[in-house]
């Protein structure tokens, strides 16, 4: 097992790719356990992919390959999944805060 540092040391281009993997699929991991008002298939899917993105950088960590492919533009389906996860959150969050309809009828009307 190599220990972080080390794996600076060795390639850096490798141990960041690698770090930013795990990074990327505990994030949406996270995304994906909240809930934030989305499917239930959509957030099963989150944490699949997420799973996916974890497990390949404990791959890579943990095995060094000697042959491995670094896609970069990976990286927009997390960025993309989260700003989706955030804005349902905003989009639930503004949905509960609208008040119920006996209130509204009560501030359009003193009287009653």
């Amino acid at each position: 097992m190599w220990y972080l540092p080390e794996l600076f040391d060795l390639d850096p281009l490798y141990a960041v790719y690698t770090v930013a993997l795990v990074i990327a699929g505990l994030v949406m991991i996270a995304g994906g356990s909240l809930n934030s008002g989305k499917g239930p298939w959509a957030r099963l899917g989150t944490v699949a992919l997420g799973l996916l993105f974890l497990g390949y950088g404990c791959y890579l960590y943990f095995f060094l390959p000697a042959t491995f492919y670094i896609v970069w533009y990976i990286f927009v389906l997390p960025l993309l999944i989260s700003v989706n996860v955030v804005r349902a959150l905003v989009q639930k969050y503004e949905r509960d805060e609208e008040p119920p309809v006996w209130q509204t009828s009560q501030l359009a009307d003193p009287k009653a």
